[in-house]
């Protein structure tokens, strides 16, 4: 078998050519938390309606939320206004049940890589 190795005097991959970027900044993006776990306090959410858990989400985030059962038990909602998301950390009780609202721990991060093309006109206006 022959051994896969790059010879001495080639590099071993191909540099990035410049300016292939494909991030777009946003002028007017909202930051704030999208993604929320709601959790039981006393019992696990997944002995609770299903049914029960859409009327409290209705009743308090109204419309325009996305919410899934992960196999942990737990809710996770996906709100899409700053409104929503002020609103579901108010979430005290559902169902009889008292409930913890907290931010997902990974869901509401991007990780991203900064090119030397967008770092370029902030060094030109010398911020």
């Amino acid at each position: 078998m022959a051994k896969n190795k790059t010879p001495p005097d080639r590099s071993p991959k191909r540099a990035r050519a410049e300016g292939t970027s494909q991030y777009v900044p946003q002028k007017n993006s909202d930051n704030f938390s999208r993604f929320f776990v709601v959790q039981g306090v006393e019992e696990p959410m997944q002995t609770k309606s299903p049914f029960g858990i859409a009327k409290a989400l209705n009743q308090l985030v109204r419309t325009n939320y996305n919410a899934r059962k992960p196999q942990n038990g737990d809710v996770l909602v996906e709100v899409h206004t700053r409104e929503q998301s002020a609103k579901i950390v108010e979430l005290a009780k559902i169902d009889n049940t008292n409930v913890t609202v907290t931010t997902h721990r990974s869901l509401n991060f991007s990780k991203g890589m900064v090119s030397e093309s967008e770092l370029f006109p902030l060094l030109r206006r010398g911020d």
